[in-house]
């Protein structure tokens, strides 16, 4: 704990000093415009943030720790709040926050960026949601990652977040450790509207022919899949199966296919189709994976797939 206090005490200038590769005594001056007309005392919702730095001494560690106060003038009740908050009271104790999750110093910033409404929280309902997913068998290390990758976690309550895992859970048919391991494969389907959710599930079953245990498959391989405009993962699925030929299973077995863009999937088929070099089937020789249809630039895909040079494939795409 003492270590982590010490960290935090000199956690500004170790930033920018290391990371940022800034002077301690950066010029916050230099870089942020000022307007003395504004009055800092009278904050209001919509401000510009940048208006008040020169005077701000919270802005100006905020600032030096790499946060982008830009992204929050818009915000509601974040301006005002920083405006008035005392660093040291009222900031601090959230850096050692993020610090005893052992984020690492060169994140903290992207996390505040991405959550300011962070600060809003009593520290200790966020020790009680830290809690809750130790509860819930998330390692330190899950955890860790989770805040990083989606610090919006932090502002969804207890009841809430138990809600929301139950109903996916309960909706797909998964283990304890299913939803654990696709909540950490895409943090933001916990914030996907349920009822959408539970429609694309419904459209695939009853539109598409998938079976429940195929689409609980799908979810645990690519949950992302679940949260496509259900329109374009029809006409996807067409495409896929009617003018390619490709079976169910393989969509199964890489359901990111559904979630590539149209137009990449038709070119480069087509353009296999123009070389001849069409193979789907993964039981014959020269077998093309949907991934390795998808994946990768098109120089990438036309010297790893199709052989030929990406100049080629542009002079094709203009007789379409």
């Amino acid at each position: 704990m003492k270590l982590i206090l010490k960290h935090l005490n000199s956690y500004i200038n170790c930033t920018i000093k290391y990371y940022y590769g800034l002077s301690s005594n950066i010029n916050v001056k230099s870089i942020i415009p000022t307007d003395n007309s504004i009055n800092i005392s009278e904050p209001h919702v919509g401000a510009n943030l940048a208006k008040f730095v020169n005077s701000n001494i919270t802005l100006q560690n905020l600032i030096k720790i790499g946060v982008d106060i830009s992204q929050f003038d818009k915000l509601k009740n974040i301006p005002e709040y920083l405006i008035k908050a005392d660093f040291d009271r009222d900031i601090k104790k959230y850096l050692l926050f993020l610090l005893q999750l052992n984020i690492p110093s060169n994140m903290i910033h992207n996390v505040i960026t991405k959550n300011p409404f962070l600060f809003l929280e009593d520290t200790d309902n966020l020790h009680v949601r830290i809690n809750y997913l130790r509860w819930k068998k998330f390692s330190h290390n899950d955890i860790t990652y989770l805040v990083i990758k989606y610090p919006k976690i932090l502002s969804i309550s207890t009841l809430e977040l138990d809600s929301r895992l139950g109903n996916i859970q309960k909706l797909f048919g998964l283990s304890s450790k299913d939803i654990r391991l696709s909540f950490l494969s895409s943090p933001k389907i916990i914030d996907y509207n349920f009822q959408l959710l539970k429609l694309t599930s419904m459209t695939m079953i009853k539109e598409l022919n998938f079976s429940k245990q195929e689409i609980k498959s799908i979810f645990q391989e690519y949950p992302l899949t679940l949260m496509t405009d259900r329109t374009n993962l029809i006409k996807r699925y067409d495409y896929l199966t009617n003018d390619m030929g490709i079976k169910r299973e393989l969509i199964v077995k890489w359901p990111n296919i559904l979630t590539s863009r149209s137009k990449i999937i038709k070119y480069r088929h087509l353009f296999l189709k123009y070389l001849e070099k069409i193979q789907y089937d993964e039981t014959k020789p020269l077998y093309i994976s949907m991934k390795a249809l998808v994946s990768g630039t098109d120089e990438e895909f036309c010297v790893q797939v199709a052989k030929m040079s990406v100049e080629k494939y542009y002079e094709f795409l203009k007789t379409l």
